[in-house]
C-alpha cells in the first residue's frame, strides 16, 4: 500500500523544494536564452535544390510546432523540404501547387534526418518565400525564446532565494529564542 509522502521529493523539506524548482527554472531560462541567441544560417551555408513538387503538406507536431513540408521529385529522387510553418504571414508560400518547377535554398538537416530546411522558395522566376522574410522570421521567433529565458532565469533566482530565505527563517526558529 503506498502511503502518502513517501514519494519521490518526500523528504525533502519545502525550502529545499523551492531551491530545488529555482535551479530547474534556471537552467532552462539558461536554455531559452542560449537558443534566442541563434540566427539564421548565412547564404554561404544553403545549397540549391530544384525539382517538381510532388507535395505541399501542412503538419503539426506536439512537441515543436506547425511546419510546412514540401515534397520535391528532382529527377527521380524524392527530397523532403521542411521548415516552421509560416503561411500566415508569407501565404504566397501555401499557393505552390503539385507539378509546379520549384528552386529552393536549402540547409541540410545537421542531426541526420533526410530532410532540408529551406530558406528561400522560388517557382521559376517568382520569388515565394524569400531568405530575407524567412531569416526575419527567425529572429523575432528566437527573440521571443530569449525574453522567455530571462523570464525563467529571474523566476528561478527568485524561487531560489525565497528557498534560501525559508530555511534561514526555518533554522532560526528550530534554534530558539536568543539569549
Amino acid at each position: 500500500m503506498h502511503r502518502v509522502g513517501t514519494g519521490v521529493g518526500a523528504d525533502l523539506s519545502r525550502p529545499a523544494k523551492l531551491q530545488l524548482v529555482g535551479v530547474l527554472a534556471v537552467l532552462a531560462g539558461a536554455a531559452f536564452g542560449w537558443i534566442g541567441t541563434w540566427g539564421p544560417p548565412s547564404q554561404d551555408e544553403l545549397v540549391p535544390v530544384s525539382g517538381r513538387l510532388v507535395a505541399l503538406t501542412a503538419r503539426a507536431t506536439s512537441r515543436s510546432g506547425h511546419y510546412l513540408d514540401l515534397d520535391l521529385d528532382d529527377g527521380g529522387a524524392r527530397r523532403q523540404l521542411s521548415q516552421i510553418d509560416v503561411s500566415f504571414r508569407y501565404p504566397a508560400i501555401s499557393r505552390l501547387k503539385a507539378g509546379d518547377a520549384v528552386t529552393a535554398l536549402v540547409k541540410p538537416d545537421e542531426v541526420g534526418r533526410d530532410l532540408a530546411w529551406y530558406w528561400e522558395v522560388r517557382r521559376g522566376s517568382e520569388v515565394v518565400l524569400s531568405y530575407e522574410q524567412m531569416a526575419e522570421w527567425e529572429k523575432l521567433r528566437n527573440g521571443a525564446l530569449g525574453r522567455i529565458g530571462k523570464g525563467c532565469l529571474l523566476a528561478g533566482l527568485a524561487l531560489f532565494a525565497a528557498g534560501r530565505a525559508a530555511r534561514w527563517f526555518r533554522n532560526r526558529q528550530a534554534a530558539g529564542p536568543v539569549k
